[in-house]
C-alpha cells in the first residue's frame, strides 16, 4: 500500500512542475534583443529590497575620514603604501616599555600598547614606534631609545631623541 501512495505523490508533484518547465522553454530570449544592463541595474533586478546597492556593507572596514592627511604625511616621508601597525597609532610618551630581553642574536623590548588593556607587542632594534615615523636605535638595560623627526613652529625637521626607561608609569623623559 505504500508504494502506491508514493507513486501517486511523484505523479502530481510532476504534473504540477510540467506548466512551469514548458513556459519557460517556449520562448527564450534572443540574444540581440537582451536589455543592456550594467551590473548594478541587474543585480538591483535581483534584489527583493530596492536601493540596496547604495547601503554601506557592514562587513567592509571604512576608512578614517582623516585618512588623505596621514598618506600625504607618509608619502612626504617616503612611507607610501606601508600599512600602519599598533606600534604607529599613538604618540611615543603613550607606550610603557615592561621588560627588556637582552640577547646573544639582538636585544628585544616588551612595549605596552596603549588603549589595549594588556596588550604587549615584541620590538626589536629598527623598528617603527610612534606616529611620527620613530625608530628604535637602541635596546640597553636603560630602556628603548627612539629617534623621531619633529617639526618645530617655524618649519625645520629636526630628529629628537626619547627614552622610554623599563616599568616607568609616567611620561617618558626627552632629549636631543
Amino acid at each position: 500500500m505504500r508504494q502506491p501512495r508514493r507513486f501517486l505523490v511523484l505523479l502530481t508533484m510532476a504534473f504540477g512542475l510540467m506548466p512551469a518547465l514548458s513556459v519557460s522553454a517556449e520562448n527564450p530570449p534572443e540574444p540581440d534583443k537582451m536589455p543592456d544592463l550594467t551590473i548594478e541595474q541587474f543585480l538591483q533586478q535581483l534584489s527583493t529590497v530596492p536601493g540596496v546597492l547604495h547601503r554601506k556593507d557592514p562587513f567592509v572596514k571604512s576608512t578614517p575620514p582623516y585618512q588623505s592627511i596621514l598618506d600625504s604625511w607618509r608619502s612626504l616621508n617616503g612611507e607610501a603604501g606601508r600599512p600602519e601597525t599598533d606600534l604607529e597609532r599613538y604618540e611615543i610618551k603613550d607606550y610603557r616599555v615592561r621588560a627588556v630581553l637582552l640577547g646573544d642574536i639582538y636585544n628585544r623590548a616588551l612595549v605596552g600598547v596603549p588603549n589595549a588593556t594588556g596588550s604587549v607587542m615584541i620590538v626589536r632594534e629598527n623598528d617603527r614606534l610612534g606616529n611620527r615615523g620613530g625608530v628604535i636605535t637602541k635596546i640597553d638595560r636603560v630602556g628603548v631609545t627612539v629617534v623621531q623627526k619633529t617639526k618645530s613652529r617655524t618649519g625645520v625637521v629636526d630628529n629628537t631623541t626619547v627614552v622610554l626607561p623599563v616599568g616607568d608609569q609616567n611620561a617618558a623623559g626627552g632629549g636631543r
